[in-house]
């Protein structure tokens, strides 16, 4: 079901899944990503719960493009989708989304029941704000947006090849898949260039909301509830799955749990696995 939730940067379009009696559970996708990549998720929490995808400002018709995206501004568009929710909810981000449901954890305690982070990025916890290549140019893309004949340029460029980097995107994070959706719902997210100037300005502001969090986790602790880490079987590194591991290290709670036969996609390769994570906390005695 489709829903439209006010916040303070304009709607929000939701998709929602389950009895809205059930316990809640928000599912914030990663950069670039769409709602209808967890559209398996959705249909395997269906039966037990109520679960709301969310899209970020700017992409898939919701609120106002913004420049500059701080890891505020993300807390208080998940404000405005717990406001719709009942009691604690469980919070699952995907990839950068993982910062902000932490984030949330750590600002709004009373209102989670579990987190669940779904590999996360690999940034090392208390090193301050990274540096990152693709953040610069995501930065330079946005500078390049105010000259009318380069922005010309790149709303053609999506338009025309939009659907294809999607395609290269998620063939080189799955194991294979087919999008669940229509062709035209996927042309509709990945040929707006509105969509994708807000996936660079999601992209250019990761390093700071890096930087945000670290100073986040030394004033604000996390709740008492279940903290997981999913990590990706078939695609992380070493490197990665010893920052998974201190990041899961965090909470008393805490754990890492590596999903194989999965890449950075999990929610298209495993859903399962997502979805029994959540199930776990909300009916630990299943």
């Amino acid at each position: 079901m489709r829903n439209i939730v006010p916040s303070p940067f304009g709607p929000v379009r939701t998709r929602a899944a389950g009895d809205p009696a059930a316990p809640g559970v928000i599912l914030g996708p990663g950069l670039g990503s769409a709602w209808f990549d967890w559209c398996g998720v959705l249909d395997l929490l269906e039966p037990f719960a109520r679960a709301t995808v969310y899209a970020r400002p700017g992409t898939n018709g919701s609120g106002r493009l913004p420049r500059r995206r701080p890891l505020s501004r993300e807390v208080e568009i998940l404000d405005s989708v717990l406001g719709s929710a009942t009691g604690p909810v469980v919070l699952v981000g995907h990839s950068i989304a993982a910062i902000h449901v932490e984030a949330a954890a750590r600002l709004r305690p009373e209102r989670v029941k579990g987190v669940v982070l779904v590999d996360p990025d690999p940034e090392v916890i208390g090193a301050g704000r990274p540096f990152d290549l693709s953040c610069l140019l995501g930065d330079l893309t946005l500078i390049g947006c105010r000259i009318p004949a380069f922005r010309a340029g790149f709303g053609w460029s999506v338009r025309h090849f939009g659907v294809l980097l999607r395609r290269v995107a998620v063939g080189v994070s799955t194991l294979g898949w087919a999008d669940p959706v229509p062709l035209d719902v996927v042309r509709e997210r990945y040929t707006d260039p509105v969509s994708a100037e807000a996936t660079l300005a999601e992209l250019a502001g990761y390093a700071d909301q890096v930087a945000e969090l670290d100073r986040l986790r030394l004033t604000h602790p996390l709740p008492a509830v279940p903290w997981v880490v999913l990590t990706a079987g078939r695609s992380s590194s070493a490197y990665a799955l010893a920052q998974h591991r201190a990041l899961a290290a965090l909470s008393p709670r805490g754990r890492q749990v590596t999903v194989p036969g999965s890449r950075h996609m999990v929610p298209l390769d495993r859903p399962d696995a997502i979805a029994r994570t959540i199930r776990d906390m909300l009916d630990p005695g299943v």
